[in-house]
């Protein structure tokens, strides 16, 4: 999968929008197509979904990987979730006694199109934000410090708990170890999770000792501020008037 700061260098309208109003606007819309039951609206909302990663000027080969492994654990749930024992309700054809009904299908079909809108939308508005800034825009928006500080230090270090992973497994395998499905590859794998568990753990430690050393008191600071320029209430304006049509238009009508 790319790397998520690769998607941040770029110059487009979607980058330029301050990171408040592309996180409030992504989550009210999150929230509106999670819920949306209508197929009309959810097919509007992929369409306004697909134009904002239009207007981030993202490829699609760029973002594809994330896309087929979404599609393809989805594309089980069309061939599962609408097989129902011989009922009363249309299906499509049979197979013996089960029947590949019409319900089914379609409502597997609205969470295909609410993923992919969801997804879409989290691509093109909290993909093109660097981690660093997203923390301090949710810190504006008032989430909780810790959770904060928690997200930014896990997206800095999971590649370093990578490395570490991958040390131990090279160091496996020159000691004649090869994954088999048996229980010695059970237990190998579970000496690895509990070793990784312990060597994070006092990584973490020596990592704050070492920002306490530095007199860190919980807070991070930045030279840049936020400060919401004319664009970016238009957005916001344009992002809440898209919402309220949808909303009254599926709801209200």
């Amino acid at each position: 999968m790319l790397a998520p700061d690769r998607l941040t260098e770029r110059k487009s309208f979607i980058h330029s929008l301050d990171p408040r109003v592309k996180i409030i606007g992504c989550v009210t819309f999150c929230f509106y197509f999670s819920v949306s039951m209508n197929f009309y609206f959810l097919t509007a909302g992929l369409i306004l979904a697909a134009l904002s990663v239009k207007l981030a000027k993202l490829e699609f080969r760029e973002i594809a990987g994330r896309f087929l492994f979404l599609n393809f654990f989805l594309m089980i749930l069309f061939i599962t979730v609408p097989f129902t024992p011989e009922s009363d309700t249309e299906c499509y054809f049979r197979l013996g006694s089960w029947g590949y009904g019409a319900e089914g299908f379609l409502f597997t079909l609205k969470i295909l199109l609410r993923s992919n809108i969801l997804l879409l939308f989290i691509t093109s508005l909290l993909s093109t934000i660097n981690f660093v800034i997203l923390g301090h825009a949710l810190n504006h928006l008032l989430f909780p410090r810790k959770l904060i500080h928690l997200l930014l230090f896990s997206v800095r270090y999971l590649n370093v708990i990578h490395q570490e992973f991958i040390r131990m497994k090279r160091a496996a395998v020159m000691r004649g170890f090869t994954p088999r499905m048996n229980l010695h590859t059970y237990r190998t794998f579970t000496h690895f999770a509990g070793t990784l568990l312990i060597r994070s753990l006092k990584r973490s430690e020596r990592i704050m000792a070492a920002m306490k050393c530095r007199g860190f008191n919980g807070n991070f600071y930045l030279i840049y501020h936020f400060k919401a320029a004319g664009k970016d209430w238009l957005a916001g304006a344009v992002m809440l008037f898209l919402l309220i049509i949808l909303a009254y238009g599926e709801f209200y009508v």
